[in-house]
């Protein structure tokens, strides 16, 4: 699943659609954290919406996820080969 390959990447560089260097850590099972340039983004990637955004997959562009945190991330974290592996 897509979790699945989350966590497995957790802690790795990804690059969101304008090029911009982020990683990212677990937070449980629950939801993940977002950082950029070694800080946190102060609000959390619930499951959720995670979810939310997988059941949509495979995604076009950014604002197909705009009703959830962070569009920009979530879009560049479920775009990645690494997350989808031709699951989507």
């Amino acid at each position: 699943t897509a979790w699945k390959q989350v966590s497995l990447n957790a802690g790795k560089l990804f690059h969101t659609v304008r090029g911009l260097p982020f990683t990212y850590q677990l937070d449980g099972n629950s939801g993940l954290w977002f950082f950029r340039e070694g800080k946190r983004i102060n609000k959390r990637l619930s499951r959720t919406d995670f979810s939310k955004a997988v059941e949509r997959c495979p995604l076009k562009k950014v604002t197909d996820t705009s009703d959830c945190f962070d569009p920009s991330y979530l879009f560049a974290l479920l775009d990645d080969e690494r997350i989808r592996r031709n699951d989507w």
